[in-house]
């Protein structure tokens, strides 16, 4: 992930949640997120970037599916 979050390398084995590389390549990471987890997630990505200091996520229900807003695509807690 670059310094404006976005995407600069996927696993292969992100086709386990039904995407592909290119459709995550230089994407936002946030749009891949539940709107109810930014908040937590934003703190610490800002934690990890610019303040360098390491920080492990932990969302309520790791592993949990979310349903996708009207319109939008699955949006689930590990992309």
């Amino acid at each position: 992930m670059d310094h404006e979050g976005r995407f600069t390398y996927v696993s292969p084995r992100l086709s386990r949640y039904g995407y592909i590389p290119d459709e995550v390549l230089s994407k936002n990471f946030a749009g891949f997120m539940a709107e109810e987890d930014l908040p937590v997630v934003m703190a610490d990505v800002e934690k990890t970037v610019l303040k360098g200091i390491p920080a492990i996520t932990r969302l309520e229900d790791p592993g949990q599916i979310r349903e996708p807003p009207p319109g939008g695509r699955h949006h689930g807690p590990h992309c």
